[in-house]
């Protein structure tokens, strides 16, 4: 299971190629993603996912799942130099 959806991946994507990086520079890892309580309630799933730009090692986590901002928060950050090192 994931809770990285099309669109979302397509718009990290253009995020990286606007910014002039290369897409096969940078690796996405999916974090343990964690499901509605075991009490019957519902609820939304949640997860992260770590971006790592591999020529720096520089890496970042951010919040998935449901109306989750991750792309605009790793656009802020990858504009922001947060990559470089």
């Amino acid at each position: 299971m994931t809770l990285l959806h099309d669109d979302e991946l397509a718009d990290y994507r253009a995020s990286v190629k606007e910014r002039g990086y290369k897409e096969s520079d940078f690796k996405l890892d999916e974090g343990k993603i964690e499901g509605p309580p075991n009490d019957g309630s519902v609820g939304p799933l949640t997860g992260t996912v770590t971006v790592t730009y591999e020529p720096t090692g520089v890496s970042r986590e951010y919040a998935t799942g449901h109306v989750s901002k991750w792309v605009a928060e790793f656009d802020t950050d990858l504009n922001g130099g947060a990559f470089s090192g």
